[in-house]
Formats: C-alpha cells, sequence, structure tokens
C-alpha cells in the first residue's frame, strides 16, 4: 500500500511539473485548474480507500489470531477452580461405657446436692447381699430394723474401719399392738469410716427373728460388700 501511494504522489507532481505555461486563454486555464483539482481529488480519496482497506486488513489478521489463541488455550474447569475444604462439622462422640459395674444391689444413699458425693451413705435390711462403693473420706452407715442384730468388725479395717460400738435403738411398746415385748422392735446402726481404697465386707448375723421365733436360712444373716476407691 506504501508503494502504491508513492508511485500517486509522483504521478500527480509529474502531471502539475510537466505543465508548462504557455500563452492560453482565461478559459483554457480554468479548465486546466479544474482537471488537476479532480485529479488531486480523487488520489486523495484513493490513498483514503488504501488507508482504511490497509487498517481493516491488519484489524482482521489481529482478530484471526486472538481467536487461533483462545481456541488452543482452554478455559480452565469451574469444578477444579472450586478449592474443597474437610468438614469442620464435628460428629458425636458416644458416650463411653462406665469401666466396671458393680454387682448385687447398691446401699441407698441420702439425698445430696447434684454432682457432690454425700459425707454419709446410708444402708438398710434391703441391701443385704448388695455391693457399696464409697470414696476415701466417706462414712458407711448401715441400720438393720432389729434389735437381735450383732454386727461383726470389718473384715478389712486397713480399708475400712468401724467407728465406735454399734447403737441399739429399741422401739417403745405400744398398746395398739405394733411392738409386742421379745419381738426386737427397733433398730441397729454401726458406723464405719473408708480409710484407702479397696474391698472390705459388713456382716451382721441374728438368731432370733422374733418372740420365740428362731431365724432359718438367709434372714439371719446379713451381708454387704463394699468398695473404697480414691
Amino acid at each position: 500500500m506504501h508503494d502504491l501511494e508513492e508511485m500517486l504522489r509522483e504521478s500527480l507532481h509529474e502531471e502539475v511539473d510537466g505543465y508548462e505555461p504557455r500563452a492560453i486563454g482565461k478559459e483554457e486555464m480554468l479548465r486546466h485548474r479544474l482537471r488537476r483539482r479532480r485529479a488531486l481529488n480523487a488520489a486523495g480519496s484513493a490513498i483514503l480507500a488504501l488507508t482504511l482497506v490497509a487498517g481493516a486488513t491488519v484489524l482482521a489478521e489481529s482478530l484471526t489470531h486472538e481467536t487461533s489463541f483462545v481456541e488452543q488455550s482452554p478455559l480452565p474447569s469451574v469444578a477444579s477452580s472450586i478449592t474443597r475444604h474437610p468438614s469442620t462439622t464435628s460428629k458425636p462422640k458416644a458416650s463411653k461405657p462406665s469401666a466396671s459395674k458393680s454387682s448385687g444391689k447398691r446401699a441407698t444413699n441420702p439425698t445430696t446436692t447434684p454432682g457432690v458425693a454425700p459425707s454419709v451413705v446410708v444402708a438398710t435390711d434391703k441391701d443385704n447381699g448388695g455391693t457399696v462403693v464409697l470414696r476415701r473420706g466417706q462414712q458407711l452407715r448401715v441400720v438393720l430394723s432389729s434389735t437381735y442384730w450383732q454386727f461383726q468388725k470389718s473384715s478389712n479395717p486397713a480399708v475400712l474401719r468401724d467407728e465406735g460400738q454399734p447403737q441399739v435403738s429399741p422401739q417403745q411398746t405400744s398398746s395398739s399392738g405394733s411392738c409386742v415385748p421379745g419381738q426386737g422392735c427397733g433398730t441397729v446402726t454401726a458406723t464405719f469410716l473408708a480409710v484407702s481404697p479397696g474391698r472390705a465386707t459388713v456382716t451382721a448375723t441374728r438368731t432370733s427373728c422374733g418372740e420365740a421365733l428362731r431365724c432359718t436360712g438367709a434372714n439371719g444373716q446379713f451381708t454387704l460388700k463394699v468398695v473404697v476407691q480414691h
């Protein structure tokens, strides 16, 4: 395009420069100027058209190059650009079972504030043959409902120590006949102190289960197993 433009300019310059003024009429001079203007206008139009064509060609080549580059460079997958984070939702932990379960029956504990170990644990006739768990420093109070019961010493004083002598609390006889003489109405209470971790046994026996009535079988024996923890 640049070469064609130079050729047009040279042609116009030759046409103008090759004109030799001579004695001509005014009318002919005007025609000559008109032809020269038309030639210049035509040359300018040609140059403008060539410039536009060249610009369009360059633009088309640029677009073709960019299209080819985009086709050769695929876009990354949207799914691959997403960063996956591990779930932070914590699963509920299963409650662990108790490490050990005491066999048999448990002694009845007095009403205490939740979360606070009672200082005294009470056992009665219904806990016969059962097991009670204590912590070191707690007291065990065993209350049996007959004055004929006789407590033995603790089987392991280093673990469970006797606290004094058992206390007998007879029930007064009444005219209603609820308690008659010789029936053994009342209670016997023995108190023990948990000294150190270990095991011990509390035992009580009786031979009479009422007025002139001898005890038979398990009626004359009370046994309570004690486990002392830290």
